[in-house]
């Protein structure tokens, strides 16, 4: 089982993002999350099979203002995740992602009036704990999952759909 959970934004409108801005989010967002793909598929390959989970987001989905590198790059994990499901499928490796919108360290760091201006575009008005993210993640990486790949599982409280 490989879980790529790493995340990070610059947040930043296009004008002002830097190159290197651009290249932290794109690195740790979706070459990281490749070169780790890359490196396990040998072995669950050789072990009959496997499970991969790939921390997305709605805003790679959908993209959002002031957000272009990590929307861009969560986008990338996106695309990712769809080849690799239809690709690997056949190793018995089941390739998945999930889109949570949690209270994290990121989220913590906003301005309060960006923090409430995001958990009001939520339809569950609220950011989910990590025990509710977690239930998604145990069943995409379990054995009850066994006929799911190339999915994507918003655990998001609704924000996917603003």
């Amino acid at each position: 089982m490989l879980v790529n959970n790493a995340g990070v934004a610059r947040d930043r409108f296009v004008t002002k993002l830097s190159d290197e801005d651009w290249a932290a989010c794109l690195q740790t967002n979706a070459t990281a999350p490749f070169q780790l793909l890359r490196a396990a598929v040998p072995a669950m390959k050789e072990n009959g099979g496997g499970a991969v989970l790939n921390l997305v987001s709605w805003a790679g989905m959908r993209g959002n203002v002031g957000q272009v590198a990590y929307s861009a790059s969560k986008g990338a994990l996106y695309a990712l995740t769809l080849s690799l499901a239809k690709e690997l499928g056949k190793f018995d490796i089941r390739v998945n992602a999930l889109s949570p919108m949690v209270e994290t360290e990121m989220t913590r760091g906003m301005p309060e009036n960006l923090r409430q201006a995001a958990i009001k575009r939520v339809p569950l008005h609220r950011f989910g704990t990590m025990a509710e993210v977690a239930e998604g993640a145990l069943y995409l990486c379990s054995d009850r999952a066994s006929f799911t790949t190339g999915q994507v599982l918003n655990v998001d409280g609704g924000i996917h759909l603003t």
